[in-house]
């Protein structure tokens, strides 16, 4: 587990346009009825999706995939805006106070 979160971590978005993620959906061309809570999904999810899953398989967790690709995305989500809200004021200053204090 250890080491599919750390391979999560360090994914970052391609703004490459010519990246084409395999559909999410399969679609037959029939109209249907798409229920009103269905989410869509963002690039930066299908990419992060698409990226994972492959670590996920080659360590063995098919089984537990759906939820394993959740809870990574959610922790994404939320490390990232944090980084976002408060690298420049305050995550960058303390590590830089640590780098120092850990060169004396």
């Amino acid at each position: 587990m250890k080491m599919a979160f750390q391979d999560a971590i360090k994914f970052s978005v391609t703004k490459d346009e010519n990246f084409s993620p395999p559909p999410s959906t399969m679609k037959t061309g029939r109209a249907n009825n798409v229920e009103s809570g269905e989410k869509k999904l963002s690039v930066v999810n299908i990419q992060f999706n698409h990226f994972v899953q492959k670590q996920f398989k080659k360590l063995g967790f098919s089984a537990v995939e759906d939820v394993l690709l959740c809870a990574t995305y959610q922790a994404y989500k939320v490390i990232t805006h944090c980084i976002d809200l408060y690298g420049d004021t305050l995550l960058i200053p303390m590590f830089q106070k640590l780098l120092e204090e850990n060169d004396k």
